[in-house]
């Protein structure tokens, strides 16, 4: 009695049809993994970015910013906080919360002259001066100025 061929080749087609969907059950992992790579560079790199290291800039009393010449009169609301500046370009960000703090959002200023900054715990002012970069970063409403910006303007 001659054997069914019919049934080998479904046999064969099945074993085709598991191989091909266990291929894309792999190519479909680790294009997942490279994107989850890339993306983790990604924010690394977005991460040294936003953070500067400078001297810290002068602060000012409110009595001493108010009699300073320059105005800061380019105003700008991030996430709660307004930035006033005077003078030049300012680009902000914000950097994912780590270890149960707040997320921490920064704004660099090409060349800012003066600086206010209102939060809810109060106004801050700050003095780079005329053509000096400033770092502007935020957490729990406390502010801290660094003379010096990874962003060169528009």
């Amino acid at each position: 009695m001659a054997g069914d061929y019919g049934e080998r080749r479904q046999l064969k087609t099945a074993r085709m049809h598991r191989t091909v969907v266990a291929g894309f059950v792999v190519f479909a992992l680790l294009l997942a993994a490279v994107m989850a790579i890339t993306g983790l560079r990604a924010q690394s790199t977005a991460d040294q970015y936003w953070q500067v290291a400078g001297p810290p800039c002068p602060s000012l009393t409110r009595a001493a910013f108010q009699a300073q010449p320059i105005r800061p009169d380019q105003a700008f609301r991030m996430e709660g906080v307004v930035f006033a500046r005077a003078y030049g370009y300012s680009s902000c960000g914000e950097l994912p919360a780590k270890g149960g703090l707040e997320a921490l959002v920064v704004c660099q200023f090409t060349n800012p002259g003066v600086l206010a900054i209102t939060t809810a715990a109060g106004d801050f002012y700050f003095a780079p001066g005329v053509g000096q970069p400033a770092t502007v970063s935020t957490t729990s409403g406390t502010p801290r100025c660094v003379m010096a910006s990874n962003y060169k303007g528009d």
